[in-house]
């Protein structure tokens, strides 16, 4: 959470993002999503992930939940879902979907 600038290489102008109902696409739209936001801290301990791979390791769907803290707040659950493409020798983003999970 130091340098979100460097978050940009992770995605191409096809990117999309939906952050808590916000969309975005593009590296630079993408990154000052990220820089509009407070800090965070997760929890490792809480962290769960699940990956699944589709024609080989071409495309690759994360699903991540666990558990954050804005500012060091009381802690929040999220969950995550990032589709990463292989590209070259590596992966980029794809599409990015965040949202926190409100109890009710």
């Amino acid at each position: 959470d130091t340098n979100r600038e460097n978050l940009a290489s992770l995605y191409r102008n096809s990117s999309y993002l939906s952050h808590e109902g916000t969309e975005c696409s593009g590296p630079q739209a993408i990154v000052a999503r990220f820089n509009a936001l407070p800090k965070v801290q997760h929890d490792g301990n809480s962290l769960t992930v699940d990956v699944q791979c589709v024609n080989g390791t071409q495309i690759v769907f994360m699903f991540i939940s666990g558990q954050m803290s804005i500012d060091g707040a009381n802690p929040l659950k999220f969950a995550q879902m990032f589709q990463l493409f292989q590209e070259g020798g590596g992966y980029f983003v794809g599409n990015q979907i965040f949202r926190l999970n409100y109890g009710g």
